[in-house]
């Protein structure tokens, strides 16, 4: 073969293996854009859960929802309180923006249990706790209350609840919360006597230390469990102790904002409620400090 012959046939090979086939290319091609088709394809079908912390974050079709709950030595929290039983949660915070307030219904998760007007209907103020801050506003005078589901108060052995209230300029002897009971058990009444809050289970009460300041948002907390209890205002350290009397069967209805058993004279509430929660047992110290700080932050007030 002659060198000339030899010099093409050495270029020709060189130009094969410089330039392959448009074929090969095109099939190279083709695998890439498949391979990016189905991607994303499986990640607009997906549906995942992703979990940080205390928060599960789940994706479906393009929607996504968050509930936020954790596990605390105090078991469940939903929402920033305890879970564990919670019979009632009735927050101004949550209501519809309505001049009057023929029902509050509870929010979740107890949300079957809510309040509804029993006469005449406590009003909706937008700024009751200051701006943006929403209450629901009783008027003695005119004798506002709700009424409560009728078995609420036989579900409570023991309890533990939290009033945000601001009482109004004329504060006299009323009920806030009434929980009739049922036959076998005593009443209970969280309520004012003037200045000072009130918690009676059966026929003892007893009046706090500390005074309620009219105009003023403040905490009132309530509890009793195996005979004893407590009532506590805006966090006070010491609390002042109440000796539980089982002597009454009580079958008056719940109420909400008035004292019915109070007998004669008018024992409605004058003045906000903000948030009521209330559970069917006495709360642990570290359960109790959860539910203050959820209040304290939600209201925009502290302990002092």
């Amino acid at each position: 073969m002659s060198m000339r012959a030899l010099l093409l046939v050495t270029l020709l090979s060189l130009a094969g293996c410089l330039f392959p086939s448009a074929e090969s290319d095109g099939g190279h091609g083709g695998h890439g854009g498949a391979s990016s088709t189905s991607a994303t394809s499986t990640a607009s079908s997906a549906t995942g859960t992703a979990s940080t912390g205390t928060t599960s974050t789940t994706s479906t079709g393009g929607s996504t929802s968050s509930t936020t709950t954790s596990s605390t030595g105090s078991g469940t929290v939903c929402g920033g309180i305890p879970c564990g039983g919670l019979l009632m949660h009735l927050d101004a915070q949550s209501l519809p923006t309505v001049a009057t307030v023929s029902s509050w219904p509870g929010s979740a998760p107890v949300s079957a249990i809510g309040a509804t007007a029993t006469g005449a209907s406590p009003m909706y103020v937008s700024d009751g706790f200051g701006p943006s801050y929403p209450g629901v506003r009783f008027d003695r005078t005119l004798q506002q209350e709700l009424g409560l589901p009728d078995n609420l108060g036989s579900l409570v052995l023991g309890m533990h609840a939290f009033l945000v209230v601001k009482p109004s300029t004329s504060m006299q002897t009323s009920g806030i919360l009434y929980l009739g009971g049922s036959p076998g058990m005593s009443d209970a009444v969280i309520g004012l006597s003037q200045d000072k809050a009130t918690f009676r289970v059966g026929t003892v009460p007893v009046t706090s230390t500390p005074t309620l300041a009219n105009l003023t948002p403040h905490i009132v907390e309530a509890s009793f469990a195996s005979g004893t209890g407590a009532l506590i205002v805006d966090c006070d350290p010491n609390g002042d102790p109440i000796a539980v009397v089982d002597t009454l069967s009580a079958s008056t209805p719940n109420r909400l904002g008035v004292d019915p058993s109070a007998q004669p004279g008018n024992h409605h509430f004058d003045g906000f409620i903000g948030e009521i929660i209330l559970y069917d047992h006495q709360l642990t110290p570290q359960e109790v400090t959860t539910v203050r700080t959820y209040l304290t932050s939600r209201w925009g007030f502290a302990c002092p």
